[in-house]
């Protein structure tokens, strides 16, 4: 199997856009839609991956032919690449991305950008940590995007986790590919429960990409020398670049264990409230220490 080997994500690599258009093939024994190339239609050759809008360009695809137009740029996502194994086990010889399954990654990257951007507000100020209600509402829509459901049990009925749908999971009838995660604190700290989401969902899709050293074309009059982003598949830098937005200085608090934006370097604690009422913790343990010792220091004069 062939391996694109790009220098830190530099636009050169396969050819792979150009034309394509939609047929019908078999997927595990199912009718499916298949986006394929269309070569007949002439050589409009470019380079994949890295253009400033790729991630944008991606979120924005809803239906096929959003679909195409996005192949037509930026080429195949490579569904037959990373499931090249199974599709041999099956003896499926097509080579193209199944339109349900392309267009579920496409939502799943609109929810990651969702709530990246919904973590921005949060850390620039733009949306204040303890308007609860307004932030659930609006990380539960992108959730929602990603195949992301609420889990409650018991009664009265207790938020619990969520199940994810992973986009796969719309090529099969099995429910083998919903998964579960407990995050049982969803209700006072949305903040963290996101980072735990993308952290969840991104990590499944790059887990099989790496980083090597290299020292190519060492005769040349340009050689290259360092680490060098190797991946198989146009999707797994999708899921790559979307890991690279994540990020910001947060830190959890150790009062009330609420996951806030960071001010300076030095901040600590969520709230004004939050550090007194630590500093009481603290101040109220150093009398009760005191006091143990002299009642101590007392039994011993005795």
């Amino acid at each position: 199997m062939l391996e694109v080997t790009a220098p830190l994500l530099a636009s050169y690599g396969l050819p792979v856009a150009g034309e394509y258009r939609i047929e019908s093939h078999l997927l595990d024994g199912r009718k499916v839609r298949v986006v394929v190339p269309d070569w007949t239609a002439g050589e409009d050759w470019c380079w994949p991956v890295l253009e400033q809008d790729l991630l944008d360009d991606f979120a924005r695809v809803r239906d096929e032919q959003t679909l195409l137009h996005f192949n037509h740029h930026y080429g195949l996502l490579g569904y037959d690449v990373l499931y090249e194994t199974e599709m041999r086990r099956r003896k499926e010889d097509w080579h193209g991305d199944p339109v349900d399954w392309a267009i579920a990654h496409a939502r799943n990257a609109a929810g990651i950008l969702g709530t990246i951007n919904i973590i921005d507000d949060v850390r620039s100020g733009r949306v204040k940590l303890h308007s609860l209600s307004a932030l659930h509402r609006a990380l539960s829509a992108q959730f929602k995007k990603m195949g992301l459901q609420s889990i409650f049990t018991g009664e009265p009925r207790r938020f619990t986790g969520f199940a994810w749908s992973r986009p796969e999971a719309v090529l099969s009838d099995s429910k083998e590919e919903a998964e579960y995660k407990a995050w049982p604190r969803w209700g006072e700290d949305p903040i963290g429960t996101a980072y735990r989401v993308l952290a969840w969902v991104l990590n499944s899709q790059i887990a099989g990409i790496h980083f090597e050293f290299v020292a190519a074309g060492h005769h040349a009059s340009e050689p290259r020398f360092g680490l060098e982003l190797r991946y198989k598949a146009l999707l797994q830098v999708i899921y790559w670049k979307l890991a690279e937005r994540v990020g910001g200085a947060f830190q959890q608090c150790p009062n009330c264990g609420l996951v806030f934006p960071m001010r300076t370097p030095r901040d600590k604690y969520c709230s004004r409230r939050c550090l007194d009422a630590f500093k009481s913790r603290a101040w109220r343990k150093r009398q009760r220490a005191k006091r143990l010792a002299q009642q101590q220091k007392q039994r011993r004069k005795r």
